[in-house]
């Protein structure tokens, strides 16, 4: 079964495996980042999860990390949009004090540049703002009545960022890779 952007359901899990391909990495531990690490809006951030449910995602993506959300940048502080109960904005310091000894991985896409436009990243606050105080999605379901982090992330990136302002229609690729290619 399809979900409304073309992806089966089955797959939700999978979504944080597919992004991770897509972006540029860097590691660092909680509160703050180091000074050399110029935090942009759409930076992607990953944490072990000390969650109930974190053992199952690892198993399920194959990754050490476990949670995910997005960089918003407010007031020139980074913030973390993410797909919890409800989905909140979060500053980054207590995202990453959340995880697993603080460690968190930060990458970017490689294509940000020219992806995260001014425009864009104006639809990505409008449409992260819309799903603030959404539920948390615990059956991993493709639709935006509930959200799961990695959803959240690949759902906001695709149609903020990889869809051109005047696309009306989703794009006929599944691939991020290709959705996303400049």
């Amino acid at each position: 079964m399809s979900g409304s952007s073309g992806v089966p359901a089955g797959r939700g899990a999978r979504i944080l495996a597919v992004l991770l391909p897509l972006v540029v990495a860097t590691s660092c531990h909680a509160s703050p980042p180091p000074p050399e690490l110029a935090l942009r809006e759409g930076d992607l951030v990953f944490h072990r999860s000390r969650s109930a449910q974190s053992q199952a995602v690892a198993l399920a993506t194959g990754s050490q990390w476990t949670h995910m959300g997005i960089v918003w940048m407010e007031n020139a502080q980074p913030w973390v949009l993410e797909a919890v109960q409800p989905v909140k904005l979060t500053r980054l310091a207590d995202w990453a004090a959340r995880g697993v000894s603080g460690k968190i991985v930060i990458k970017r896409l490689r294509a940000a540049d020219q992806l995260l436009t001014p425009a864009a990243v104006k639809r990505l606050h409008e449409l992260g703002s819309s799903w603030l105080g959404r539920p948390y999605d615990p059956l991993l379901q493709w639709d935006d009545d509930r959200l799961y982090c990695s959803e959240l992330v690949y759902k906001l990136l695709d149609r903020s960022a990889c869809r051109s302002e005047s696309s009306a229609r989703p794009r006929t690729s599944t691939s991020p890779a290709q959705r996303c290619s400049a």
